[in-house]
């Protein structure tokens, strides 16, 4: 009923229609990841906790044991926030090198003069 006030067979359909749809997510053996993460150099890591502080997802976290910033693969959405905010430039998405982003921009640049 968080939708709108709705007859109880249309609330019916509409939750078999999401089991039906979460079911396809738990048959498969194994799940695809998007292949654009966040990896933390943590030697170059001051461990300010600004990436902690802006991920809209709370990826990544303080391991207080091993004493670094960790970010969960499985986890990251690949959005560029904690990446964006790191005042050392310690953190990279995957295949979006801050060179590479450099070449496409001058790229966009240059093709519309």
């Amino acid at each position: 009923m968080a939708h709108s006030p709705k007859l109880i067979s249309e609330t019916i359909a509409q939750a078999k229609a999401a089991a039906s749809r979460a079911t396809t997510f738990l048959s498969k053996s194994e799940i695809r990841l998007s292949a654009i993460t966040a990896k933390v150099d943590t030697d170059h890591c001051v461990k300010c906790l600004t990436c902690v502080r802006s991920c809209p997802f709370g990826v990544p976290v303080f391991n207080e044991k091993e004493g670094v910033i960790e970010i969960d693969e499985a986890l990251c959405h690949g959005c560029g926030i904690c990446a964006g905010v790191c005042p050392r430039q310690t953190i990279q998405l995957n295949y979006y090198e801050d060179d590479q982003i450099m070449c496409k921009i001058d790229a966009l640049l240059a093709g519309g003069m």
